[in-house]
């Protein structure tokens, strides 16, 4: 299982990757967390989502808990790899990266989210 860094690593990447629009990274993710197995079947549930008023959301209960050990490390790798390849392309990603881990870290309570936005 992810430890609370992992976990705590996943979450300032997805609101990275998010504030990049990195929107087919964050859909594998939500296809891994989520069990789905196809296109149709993600926008099934982004239709379902959107039909209740929520959007998608990376969700720690899931990543963190019942999802196999496999799954899980493939959302670590996933997002842990598209973050890299946007530091190195974006000179002023790093920096941003950075300082979004610094910010979460200042408020421990942080961590312990399990939805984001």
């Amino acid at each position: 299982a992810l430890s609370k860094r992992q976990l705590f690593e996943v979450t300032v990447w997805w609101q990275f990757l998010q504030s990049f629009g990195e929107m087919q990274c964050l859909r594998r993710v939500i296809m891994l967390q989520e069990g789905l197995r196809s296109s149709a079947e993600f926008e099934s549930y982004e239709r379902h989502l959107a039909s209740k008023g929520h959007s998608l959301a990376l969700d720690l209960s899931i990543v963190g808990g019942p999802l196999s050990i496999d799954c899980q490390c493939k959302i670590y790798n996933l997002l842990q790899k598209t973050a890299q390849r946007i530091t190195k392309k974006e000179r002023f990603a790093e920096q941003q990266l950075k300082a979004m881990f610094q910010e979460r870290a200042k408020n421990k309570r942080n961590i312990h989210i399990t939805r984001l936005p």
